[in-house]
């Protein structure tokens, strides 16, 4: 009885040293990575038993982490894992290598998923852990688990505008675009017509299905909103027929 206890101890204490959960504990954010970081999310590592102990220790005002522990409040325990995840996301969407690329995300599903399991599901900021999670399902090609995610989302925080631009996306890949703009179009009217992120997605999808009319008003309203057109302002510009030209002898 005491050998197979000292198994069980043994390759349990084996697993917890292997998860990569232990490892965000040790986690320190290069130069670039700690300047792209949200404000919190320097606030919340200097807290952390990680930047307690690192060069980035009293970096920033303890009013500052104050602050955004209390308006962090319900997610801030294990939000510095979250951090992380954005770091290895940002690494896996960048990986040359597929082993790189892999690990990267699966990286970065298991840290936010630690932070996702210790907070509040009614926070703001839980749309934001949870999005990074289905993200990086999506590039795994883990697409029933990233739907999964999205779906509880929709379910929990039915006005996040982001839930419907990645589901829409999922739908686009697979050239459902029908699809996409059904998603879309809820998004948009349950976020009041307000997300430049989903006029700008809906831009898109309605010109795959050819209705560039729409495409172009989608396009109006993501600029009034403030987002950059980018690749669908091109795409537009390639519809429209250059001016018939009248020479006259």
């Amino acid at each position: 009885m005491v050998w197979k206890r000292f198994i069980v101890l043994f390759f349990g204490a084996s697993s917890f040293l292997c998860s990569p959960f232990v490892f965000s504990l040790s986690f320190s954010p290069t130069d670039i990575e700690w300047q792209t970081w949200p404000d919190y999310c320097r606030a919340r590592y200097v807290a952390s038993g990680a930047g307690k102990n690192s060069s980035r220790a009293g970096s920033i005002p303890v009013s500052e982490v104050k602050k955004w522990k209390q308006e962090l409040d319900g997610v801030w325990y294990g939000f510095h894992h979250y951090c992380a995840a954005l770091t290895f996301l940002t690494k896996g969407l960048a990986a040359k290598s597929e082993l790189e690329r892999e690990r990267a995300l699966k990286r970065a599903i298991g840290e936010a998923g630690f932070t996702r399991t210790r907070s509040d599901v009614t926070h703001p900021m839980m749309t934001e852990i949870v999005i990074t999670i289905a993200r990086a399902n999506r590039k795994l090609g883990r697409i029933d688990e990233a739907i999964k995610e999205i779906e509880f989302l929709m379910e929990k925080h039915p006005s996040y505008a982001g839930s419907y631009s990645l589901y829409a996306l999922i739908e686009r890949d697979q050239g459902r675009f029908d699809l996409a703009r059904d998603i879309l179009l809820k998004g948009n009217s349950l976020t009041g017509g307000r997300s430049a992120e989903i006029q700008y997605f809906l831009g898109l999808t309605y010109f795959d299905l050819k209705d560039f009319s729409a495409a172009q008003k989608a396009a109006d309203e993501a600029l009034k909103l403030g987002y950059p057109l980018l690749g669908l302002k091109k795409k537009l510009e390639k519809t429209r027929k250059p001016p018939v030209l009248h020479i006259v002898d």
